[in-house]
Order: structure tokens, then sequence, then C-alpha cells
């Protein structure tokens, strides 16, 4: 479903209760503020593999936003105003292959926001505010691309690459 480029600023969660076999929904460039203005809607499309809420005005992700979506592959959230990742942004994304979270606003990245994503190969943090990835920053060992160019990185240092289980 492709409702890109409109002036959406909230959708009524009603509207996906027969699609449960949706595995495409594309939201960006519309008008949401935040994550919470689209959590209902995932009640209904747990199934979606490809989710696009790219150039909203979303400033923060609320933790466990996505846990409902088991079946995830790809996750655009970029060009939005997103200035952190916390630490259960991400829970629940097992199969998330591709996350793009560029043209941004994020300086900070939970040192294990990451850690849920154990079938990531794609991650996309360019132009964003990032200074240093420190602190033991833990990435899944499936990355076959980090993409961290156009920030202002000073700092690269204790960054690791873990086994993760996939359970």
């Amino acid at each position: 479903m492709d409702l890109s480029n409109n002036e959406l600023h909230q959708i009524s969660a009603e509207v996906f209760n027969n699609m449960t076999k949706l595995k495409v929904l594309k939201l960006n460039g519309n008008s949401f503020n935040d994550t919470v203005d689209i959590l209902d809607i995932f009640n209904y499309t747990r199934n979606l593999e490809s989710l696009n809420i790219s150039s909203n005005d979303i400033g923060y992700i609320v933790n466990g936003t996505f846990q409902l979506l088991n079946s995830l592959q790809t996750l655009d959230i970029s060009n939005n105003s997103i200035s952190k990742t916390f630490s259960d942004t991400f829970k629940g994304m097992q199969s998330l292959k591709a996350l793009y979270l560029d043209h941004n606003n994020i300086r900070d990245i939970n040192r294990t926001s990451l850690l849920p994503l154990t079938s990531l190969e794609i991650i996309d943090l360019s132009h964003n505010m990032i200074d240093n990835i420190i602190d033991n920053v833990t990435m899944p060992e499936t990355l076959t691309h980090v993409n961290l160019e156009e920030n202002i990185l000073s700092k690269f240092q204790n960054v690791s690459i873990k086994r993760t289980s996939k359970s």
C-alpha cells in the first residue's frame, strides 16, 4: 500500500483491520511527528516486510514501536529529525536486514540498540550529527554494509562486532 507524499499526520488503525497479508507499506513524505501517530496500525500489519516512514517530521521513536513486526526486512526512517536511539528502539526485529537512518539528527546511538537486529546486513547512518562512536557500541556480525559518511566523527573506538543469537 502506498500512501506516500500526502499530508497525513494521523492514520486510523482500523483502516488496516483486514490487511493482515500486507507486505509493503509506504507512509513516506507525510506529516507524522512521532511513531505514536502510527503505532496502532502495527497490530494489523504484522506481516509487513517493508516499511517506509522516511521524510516525515518524526523526532523520536517510541521504545518497542516495531516489536510486533517480526517479518520486517527493510525499515526506512531516513530524512526525519531523530536525534538518538534507545536500548529497546529495535526490540523484536530479528528479521530486519536493512535499516536506513540517514539524513536525521542522530548524535547518539545507544550501545545496545542494534543488538536485537540479528539479521541486519545494511545500516545507513550517513548525514547525521554523530561525533563519536565509543563506549562499546555493539553491531551484529551479519553486517555487510555500514555507511557513516557525512557525520562529524572524531572518535571511533571500542566498537565491537558481536555474534548474536537468532532466538
